[in-house]
């Protein structure tokens, strides 16, 4: 049986040495979110339109958490970027982590099950 999103984060965090869900921050988020839907300013249908997301079935969920969970793309040092060329396109950023993502599970690398990731050690 599933849990809720609710119950997920607060099981992570009880678990987790590295990780702080502050209820607060998740509020004003909801709220920020819930304003630019109502302006009509962002939408969940944009989504599976770009080349990179997934479309929307059960194993894009699977895809999400993997990629929301390592998104590195803010991470960079001042200057440095990287690209990924994928389907004859070029990304930076986020969209670079989606295009690899999809690149290395077109290669047979099914990076976003759990069963998968689950055993990858830092060495690999």
């Amino acid at each position: 049986m599933a849990i809720s999103p609710r119950e997920s984060g607060q099981f992570i965090e009880k678990l987790s040495k590295n990780v702080k869900i502050c209820d607060e921050k998740i509020t004003n988020l909801s709220e920020k979110l819930f304003d630019e839907l109502q302006k009509g300013n962002i939408s969940p249908s944009g989504f599976s339109e770009h080349p990179c997301h997934p479309v929307a079935n059960d194993a894009a969920f699977n895809w999400i958490f993997f990629v929301d969970t390592i998104n590195f793309c803010f991470w960079s040092v001042d200057g440095a970027h990287w690209e990924v060329n994928w389907m004859g396109n070029s990304y930076t950023g986020y969209f670079a982590l989606c295009a690899a993502v999809n690149r290395a599970m077109e290669e047979g690398v099914n990076v976003t099950d759990p069963r998968v990731y689950s055993q990858w050690r830092l060495s690999d």
